[in-house]
């Protein structure tokens, strides 16, 4: 991953291959005037999940765009309109003023929130669309919206009804361990240590695999690895996500996603549980969105499956850059562009993602 010449920290993405944003697109991603707004179909727009929050990430976007102010906003209102905490203050703070961390639920928001501000910055600022979306984790609800398929507004209701779903029911403490080690050497540690409810959920590299189960065998699990030598790490989630135990959960928010207003999608949308492109006016948006709880992801197989499609270069669009860092890590001449924080001029994008 390349870091052209500028502010620090920035990376930024190609201007090329104008195209004009097709009449309908979501004003809250195209400042308002999508039908003039030209952008480019390029790189891939790959959607963070809660994992990677950062505080205070608005004040890199903030002013600069309305269209990412605009997204920010309708996410807060939906938030409070589901008496989820507010959004804002994560946004803006750089560290909480309270003293305590912020919870799963808000950090879900705040991503999605920052995720769609960068998407409409990105948008109307640089005139730069997604030539295909990907999201990780909860990512995928951010994903839908730059695509078109769902609304700013919609997308961040669906996740408030994740949200619920996963607060009302008696969920057994869970979390989810990533491990650094080849596939062999990790599959032969979870063999030995014979944790049935441990399950694989999850690949993000050539060389990064989660599991995720209840909190008493992961802690059985990151022993073992710690005595085999095998790098482990927890990751800040209340559930053991991808897991199979979570299938009542599942089917409940099936039942309270049903009837999503799907829309024509602007670009294709690719699911890692899936491993396929959405198809649209065939699959449910409902079913969409839930085989993310139980069904194992496979971030590993993106990169690929998108360049088959001709995409040429990515976007880690959301806070930091750790879906841009996983894709240079298996892939170092891959193109990559991670613009927060930090915000990129149209020369520092282009140069970023330049072949």
């Amino acid at each position: 991953m390349r870091r052209a010449a500028g502010s620090p920290g920035t990376i930024p993405r190609r201007v090329l291959q104008w195209q004009r944003v097709p009449t309908g697109a979501d004003p809250a991603l195209t400042g308002g005037d999508a039908a003039e707004t030209h952008m480019s179909p390029d790189p891939a727009f790959l959607f963070p999940g809660q994992e990677s929050y950062l505080p205070g990430v608005w004040r890199y976007l903030r002013g600069g765009s309305p269209a990412a102010d605009e997204a920010i906003r309708t996410v807060e209102a939906v938030a409070a309109g589901h008496g989820c905490p507010p959004v804002i203050p994560l946004l803006v703070n750089r560290e909480r003023t309270d003293g305590g961390p912020p919870g799963w639920e808000q950090r879900q928001l705040a991503v999605l929130a920052a995720s769609l501000a960068l998407a409409g910055y990105l948008g109307s600022v640089h005139r730069v669309a997604p030539g295909a979306v990907c999201g990780h984790g909860s990512g995928g609800f951010a994903a839908l919206a730059a695509a078109g398929v769902l609304s700013v507004h919609d997308a961040a209701a669906a996740l408030c009804e994740r949200i619920a779903v996963l607060r009302s029911q008696r969920l057994l403490p869970g979390g989810m361990l990533a491990l650094e080690a080849s596939r062999e050497r990790v599959e032969a540690l979870l063999d030995d240590v014979g944790e049935p409810e441990v399950v694989r959920a999850g690949r993000d590299t050539a060389r990064r695999f989660v599991v995720s189960g209840p909190l008493f065998a992961l802690s059985r699990v990151r022993r073992a690895a710690e005595e085999a030598g095998v790098a482990g790490a927890r990751l800040p989630v209340p559930y053991a996500f991808h897991h199979p135990a979570l299938a009542p959960v599942a089917e409940r928010l099936r039942e309270r996603l049903r009837g999503l207003d799907a829309r024509p999608s602007r670009c294709p949308v690719y699911s890692a549980v899936e491993l396929r492109f959405l198809r649209p006016g065939r699959d449910d948006l409902a079913d969409w969105l839930a085989a993310d709880l139980i069904a194992p992801l496979s971030w590993y197989s993106v990169p690929g499956a998108l360049r088959d499609t001709g995409i040429g270069s990515f976007v880690a669009c959301g806070p930091g850059d750790t879906l841009a860092r996983w894709i240079g890590q298996d892939d170092p001449g891959a193109r990559c562009a991670a613009p927060l924080p930090g915000p990129a001029t149209p020369l520092e994008v282009a140069a970023a993602l330049a072949p």
